[in-house]
Parts: structure tokens; sequence; C-alpha cells
């Protein structure tokens, strides 16, 4: 099933996809990913040597093999991720191991809506921050989008509807 057709079977009654896209191709690959399997592929390979020809067990091989299967399992996820900005909400549809994973948020919730954006036009927008364990604050949003810019004049507009209905409510 295609991502576009996993997005529209989540959508509400009334919901409309305003906004769509998947992210780019650096997201998918990142340099902790990478880096993590390198480390671990790494101390297997010293493991290995250390421990001698003679007293090889496969304990040797499983560390490898578990490290691999833990990048490629993340890799797909990534992969399998879409984003989408609807007339109601902001969407993040993920592939899991189990089925997928959906991320909803709704307008109402914005603390402000903040873009960061590299030299290629690409970047993250952040919506609100919640607190974290030991790492402080996580931040809650869409990352790695091709064109930042259109899905943050989508993100306002929809955050500009939330306040006027808001106003409305209030002075009604």
């Amino acid at each position: 099933m295609k991502a576009k057709d996993v997005l529209e079977l989540e959508l509400l009654p009334g919901e409309a996809i305003l906004w769509q896209e998947e992210p780019r191709w650096r997201a998918v690959v990142t340099a902790e990913s990478l880096l993590g399997s390198v480390f671990f592929a790494g101390f297997a390979a010293f493991a290995y040597f250390v421990v001698g020809v003679k007293n090889r067990g496969p304990l040797v091989w499983i560390w490898p093999a578990l490290c691999l299967i833990a990048f490629a399992l993340t890799t797909w996820q990534k992969a399998g991720t879409i984003y989408a900005i609807t007339n109601k909400r902001v969407l993040k549809v993920s592939a899991s191991v189990f089925g997928k994973d959906v991320e909803s948020i709704y307008p109402w919730s914005f603390q402000f809506v903040r873009k960061t954006k590299d030299r290629w036009g690409a970047g993250s927008l952040i919506f609100a921050e919640k607190p974290g364990n030991r790492s402080g604050k996580i931040q809650v949003g869409l990352g790695n989008i091709r064109d930042v810019d259109s899905a943050e004049i989508w993100a306002i507009k929809l955050a500009e509807v939330e306040l006027n209905a808001k106003a409305r409510r209030v002075n009604a």
C-alpha cells in the first residue's frame, strides 16, 4: 500500500489534505544510526580478533547481526514515514514493526511554529516542546521536510483558522 493511501485511511470525516510530503532521503539514514552500527560492528570485530581463533563462538557473530537488524528496522521505519497538514490537524504516519504509528498534532496544541532551514531549503517545523527525561525537552513537529517553506505556510494557515474559530467562540 502506498504512503498516500495509508494517509487517506487516517483522515477524519470532513478532513482534507492541504499539504503532504515524505521526509527527504537524508532523514532515512541518519548519522546517529550509521555511526552506531559502525561502532558496534567495530566492537564486534575487535572482540573477534581479541578472543582468538580457537575460542570464537556464536556470540561474536550474534552481536554484529543484531546491530545490522536494528539499523535495518530503523531505516525501514523512517523510509515509511509521511507527513501531512490537513484542514484540521498535522499528521505524521510512520511504519512500525506491528503496523503503523499515527501522530496527530492539533492546532490548539501549537505553542509556536518554529522553522529551521538549511541552505538547500529543507528543514523542520516544530510546534511545541514537552518535558523530557534527562535530555530536557522533546520537540513536537515534523523533521527533514524538503520544502519547509510551503509546509510552514500551511501550518500557519491551519493555526490562523483555529485562532479565528476561538475568537468567534469567545465573542459569541
